[in-house]
């Protein structure tokens, strides 16, 4: 397991061991991981309150929650602390108590690296799905983790941010180094995982495709008969029946993965396995052919060559 460097340690730059706050509700924007819940929030406790994503965090004291409501319609009392609230008092969602006011600045951060790395991702759908694709199909699942941004980011999909927990290990079987792996700017370690930006998915995916053609191929193959059973479904409904725009962008991108998939396998790998397709298919042909040979044979009388020719081809 690779430790974080001492430049970027894990979890101490946020200072998030000792955060509190409500249980993730719908709109709470909060990560599971670092709250806890809603009937251990003590009174007078101060709190960071947003109303909605775009507002700056403010200081509130907690007063009370809301009796016999439950956790999804949850809300407290809460006084404003800023001096130009002139004490203001008033009851909203609980989830918008982010965490304690004394970790309101290791909220943000955690907020800030997030909307970094996820920029840093941007890329076309088709691209995202390629690299997703290959690094499910041939890294092990206690190498890489599915990672998601925090609750409180909630235009923020993280579609194209990617978490490698063994960097030794991917470093050895991409022959990336392991600096590499994890030295993009916007790239962080967070309870185990290094946390890396679409960049550094891409340079492994790409390492790892030809690495293994075979199951990259198979695996694009299935895929494109499916997309192909799809379009004729639609067609079969006649003209002026089709897909919706949406299905036929989502269509587009998995054909632009088809394509990137068979490139970074690379030509050579695409024509030995073309080969052995149409092998397969001449294989397939003859033996209905020998099997048609043996029925008739068989309905002529010779039962002893259809036999012969029975047993041969099942390798008796």
């Amino acid at each position: 397991m690779v430790e974080a460097p001492s430049a970027r340690p894990a979890d101490a730059n946020l200072a998030l061991s000792g955060m509190r706050g409500p249980v993730a509700l719908p709109d709470s924007g909060g990560d599971d991981r670092r709250f806890i819940a809603i009937d251990l929030m003590e009174a007078d406790e101060i709190w960071a309150y947003r109303e909605t994503g775009k507002h700056p965090l403010q200081p509130v004291r907690f007063l009370r929650h809301r009796r016999n409501t439950n956790k999804n319609n949850a809300h407290a009392h809460i006084r404003f602390e800023d001096p130009d609230a002139d004490g203001l008092e008033t009851w909203v969602p609980t989830g918008r108590l982010k965490c304690l006011w004394a970790d309101a600045e290791a909220f943000e951060e955690n907020e800030r690296r997030w909307l970094a790395v996820i920029k840093a991702s941007r890329d076309s759908a088709g691209v995202v799905d390629a690299v997703e694709s290959v690094v499910c199909a041939l890294i092990p699942d206690e190498t890489w983790a599915r990672v998601s941004p925090p609750k409180s980011l909630v235009y923020s999909s993280g579609k194209g941010v990617f978490g490698f927990r063994n960097l030794e290990a991917l470093s050895e079987a991409t022959r990336l180094p392991v600096e590499e792996l994890c030295g993009e700017p916007t790239a962080f370690y967070d309870e185990g995982v290094w946390v890396v930006p679409l960049p550094t998915a891409l340079s492994v995916a790409k390492r790892l495709a030809p690495l293994d053609p075979l199951t990259i191929l198979r695996e694009v193959e299935s895929e494109e008969r499916q997309l192909a059973a799809w379009e004729e479904s639609w067609r079969l409904r006649g003209p002026r029946s089709g897909p919706d725009e949406q299905t036929r962008d989502e269509w587009d991108v998995r054909r632009q993965s088809f394509a990137l998939r068979r490139a970074w396998v690379g030509e050579e790998s695409i024509t030995l396995r073309d080969e052995a397709i149409a092998a397969q298919l001449e294989a397939e042909r003859l033996r209905n052919l020998v099997t048609w040979a043996i029925k008739k044979l068989a309905g002529y009388g010779h039962k002893s060559s259809a036999e012969t020719l029975r047993r041969n081809l099942d390798g008796g």
